[in-house]
């Protein structure tokens, strides 16, 4: 259950991050009129993972044992999100350090969502697997009747 929280928290703030400097330009570059779009943008880079990470950290209630797997799994996923996730978050603050112009943020948004693309064959296996390793070991405890090992 841990596992699912951190990995949850790896996402949630890297959206959030994300968003607050979206936010912060709107103020500093005045895009405002683009802010919706933005945001737009934003959301469908971590949209595919901050789902299923949400969906599964609530849809699976707490279990009685603690389900034994891998912890190498959980290592790679939570690696693999962070990389996924700082890189992100640096590529949008990379705004800060380019020459002012129209659709600066739009292309750097852009360039985003294409290292969002590349990354995607590392980050979504490694979540998938984790999160299927850990729904087989709860699938086994859940098999196991009270008493036995």
């Amino acid at each position: 259950m841990v596992h699912r929280y951190y990995l949850f928290w790896v996402w949630f703030m890297g959206y959030v991050v994300s968003c607050s400097l979206i936010l912060l330009f709107a103020g500093l570059y005045t895009v405002r009129e683009a802010l919706f779009s933005n945001f737009y943008v934003v959301t469908g880079i971590f949209a595919p993972y901050l789902g299923p990470v949400i969906a599964f950290w609530f849809a699976k209630g707490r279990f009685r044992h603690s389900p034994k797997y891998d912890k190498n799994t959980f290592r790679v996923a939570l690696a693999c999100s962070t990389f996924f996730n700082i890189a992100i978050v640096i590529t949008i603050a990379s705004v800060v350090f380019q020459r002012e112009g129209e659709e600066v943020i739009e292309q750097t948004l852009k360039f985003a969502s294409n290292i969002a693309t590349l990354l995607a064959f590392v980050v979504g296996p490694a979540i998938g697997f984790f999160f299927g390793k850990v729904e087989a070991s709860a699938s086994r405890l859940r098999s196991v009747p009270d008493g036995e090992p």
